[in-house]
């Protein structure tokens, strides 16, 4: 994997004028966005800043869908819920930009961190 990266360049970093170093750094470095699968209740908890303008009704459910282990945010059916319980407001902004978390290029190819030494085995 980490030797076709290194060969095909898909992102057009110039892995071929780049030092085995400077490849390793590229490939570290959190430049990419993902959309997590997964978020504790307590995460999306603490993204909410509207709570306090809400009916009583709506903050029990916000609290009986914050008190979940584990939120799916890709989940349409959890997005509409969000819309629903704040109508669009701040805590629907806050979770969209909490749904994406920075990553490397080396953790997207399903790599873990790479070394100099390991482009220097791979450019052989």
């Amino acid at each position: 994997m980490l030797e076709q990266e290194i060969k095909r360049d898909p992102k057009t970093k110039g892995y071929a004028r780049m030092s085995d170093q400077q490849v390793a750094d590229s490939l570290n470095a959190k430049t990419r966005s993902r959309t997590r699968t997964a978020m504790t209740g307590d995460e999306v908890f603490q993204q909410t800043v509207d709570f306090v303008k809400l009916d009583v009704g709506k903050r029990l459910e916000w609290l009986t869908f914050c008190a979940r282990p584990t939120i799916d945010p890709r989940s349409p059916a959890n997005v509409e819920f969000v819309n629903y319980i704040f109508d669009g407001g701040a805590t629907v902004g806050r979770l969209a930009s909490a749904r994406n978390e920075p990553i490397s290029r080396a953790r997207e190819l399903g790599l873990g961190i790479v070394r100099a030494g390991h482009v220097e085995e791979a450019r052989k």
